[in-house]
């Protein structure tokens, strides 16, 4: 402490590198969490799967659901999907809102949770409509919704039958109601047969290559779309079951109505959040090699007083994890600042995770290990000089640092470039 006090300049130079650099990692770190928890709060994502064709197109035909659940018992669940941009009007205001054309399985599937209202009434009326928690809100502000109307763009009027939590935001769904399939409101078709997404919960371990045959063959003969059923039994239209918990990142998938991420993405910026370590690393090295040598004689007169190689490198080393701790309390005061720099950027959203026991033990842990990591080399250089060296060959000490730290330098500025380019 009384180090960095002495040397202010170096100091503050070092500290406020590093809290920036880990503050960005920081806020890249949570965009990766963010991206890698999408949909893993669904109960069942394990054994959800979405019903698509062989060449990756997303539909079934609307009677597809009843005939798969009649024959395999292995269904444990499913629902019909389709998703879509609307408008709804309410005493002469327009709400924007993202409507899902479904079944009350829907909410099984998704392990929707009603505050008012329940799954079996939803739809007992093809006029029913369920809002999302928000959406409620944004509408009839402080009105109790259930019972009132909305009427959508196309001017038919919707009762308000349920209201259910808002989904998860690390969601590759996104809705703020939802209404019956049946009430025919922008229904798709493949060759005048209506049509839609599916999805299906299966019991544990029901998945095989036999299964997904078995559902293709039965989607194939029960299918109304191509009059040639023999050229599709040959397998020029089949179907497959396409794991939903790799959804989020598998944008092979045509028209599925789901957000999509690239997982390239976050490999690519998983990477440029350890280039922005390393760089922090290189330049604590900098900074303190040079204020290194200029402390020459102070571990000179160490050693000669009976320091040993231990005591400098543990000197040194407490010096690096109590730089690395003050900058990385900095950072946590930075983080909220880039956040929308990054927001910008990468175009969405960032929700910082709840901080638990574990989460906090890892951030400690991590703070622990740069420290570490950065002091490391310093202190074994520190540690390694000789007495006597220190005392008649001054200047040869400092012409080889010097020497090893133009080497980080242009590393630095190396790396640095071609971030900018």
């Amino acid at each position: 402490l009384r180090n960095l006090e002495s040397n202010r300049i170096n100091a503050s130079i070092t500290i406020f590198g590093f809290s920036i650099s880990i503050a960005v990692v920081i806020t890249l770190l949570f965009f990766i969490l963010q991206e890698m928890s999408v949909d893993k709060s669904y109960r069942n994502i394990d054994n959800t799967y979405l019903v698509v064709t062989t060449k990756n197109e997303s539909f079934v035909e609307e009677d597809a659901k009843d005939i798969l659940i009649s024959k395999f018992p292995q269904i444990v669940s499913a629902c019909r999907y389709y998703n879509f941009k609307t408008i709804f009007l309410r005493n002469n205001a327009f709400f924007d809102g993202q409507l899902i054309t479904t079944d009350d399985e829907f909410f099984d599937v998704f392990s929707s949770q009603f505050l008012y209202g329940n799954k079996k009434t939803a739809f007992s009326s093809p006029d029913g409509i369920v809002l999302t928690e928000s959406f409620a809100k944004k509408i009839f502000d402080k009105v109790p919704p259930i019972g009132q109307t909305v009427k959508s763009i196309a001017g038919k009027d919707f009762q308000v039958t349920g209201i259910v939590k808002d989904l998860p935001q690390n969601s590759s769904v996104t809705a703020d109601c939802f209404i019956d399939y049946k009430s025919k409101i922008h229904r798709s078709e493949e060759n005048g047969v209506p049509t839609t997404k599916m999805f299906i919960v299966l019991q544990p371990e029901t998945i095989t290559d036999d299964f997904q045959k078995e559902i293709s063959r039965t989607l194939v003969e029960s299918s109304k779309i191509l009059s040639n059923k023999e050229m599709m039994s040959e397998g020029s239209i089949e179907w497959k079951l396409s794991p939903f918990k790799t959804a989020y990142f598998d944008t092979e998938i045509q028209k599925d109505h789901l957000q999509h991420a690239n997982i390239r993405l976050i490999q690519i910026i998983s990477a440029i959040s350890l280039i922005i370590l390393l760089l922090a690393i290189i330049n604590y090295i900098n900074l303190t090699t040079a204020d290194g040598v200029s402390r020459i004689k102070e571990i000179g007169i160490r050693k000669t007083n009976g320091a040993g190689k231990l005591n400098i490198f543990y000197q040194f080393l407490t010096e690096s994890l109590i730089t690395c701790i003050i900058a990385s309390i900095f950072a946590f005061f930075f983080t909220p600042l880039i956040t929308p720099v990054f927001e910008i950027i990468l175009s969405k959203p960032l929700h910082f995770i709840d901080l638990t026991f574990n989460s906090v033990a890892f951030i400690l842990l991590a703070i622990f290990a740069l420290g570490l990591l950065a002091g490391l080399f310093p202190a074994l250089i520190a540690s390694g000089y000789s007495p006597l060296l220190l005392i008649h060959l001054k200047n040869r000490v400092r012409n080889k640092s010097f020497t090893f730290r133009n080497m980080l330098n242009t590393l630095q500025f190396t790396i640095t470039i071609v971030f900018t380019i």
